[in-house]
């Protein structure tokens, strides 16, 4: 079995502090994406993740908060990327991805 087939895709893919350095699969699911623009390590990953995304047709959100860091993860820092978790939990909510409406669905 591939990649590609249906089996095994994944419903949805959070990608946070971007990374990922590789063509964006043909029928990729939907993405959250979240990042800093103070990443000291990959500051605009985030955003060329976006854009490959939305070039291959892919549904992707993207978060972008002013300061973080890399590797805000949960741990509280007073900034607005203390709310990326929530975020993803809203998306993930509005597409119908989470909790008893994702469990109903099946």
């Amino acid at each position: 079995m591939a990649i590609g087939d249906a089996g095994l895709r994944p419903d949805f893919v959070g990608l946070i502090y971007g990374g990922l350095r590789i063509p964006v699969p043909a029928g990729a699911p939907p993405a959250f994406i979240a990042g800093a623009a103070d990443d000291e390590y990959q500051p605009n990953d985030p955003v060329l993740l976006y854009q490959a995304l939305r070039k291959a047709g892919i549904a992707a959100e993207l978060h972008l908060y002013e300061r973080g860091g890399h590797g805000f993860d949960l741990h509280r820092q007073g900034t607005t990327s203390d709310q990326w978790f929530d975020q993803l939990l809203s998306w993930m909510t509005s597409r119908n991805l989470a909790g008893a409406e994702k469990a109903s669905a099946r």
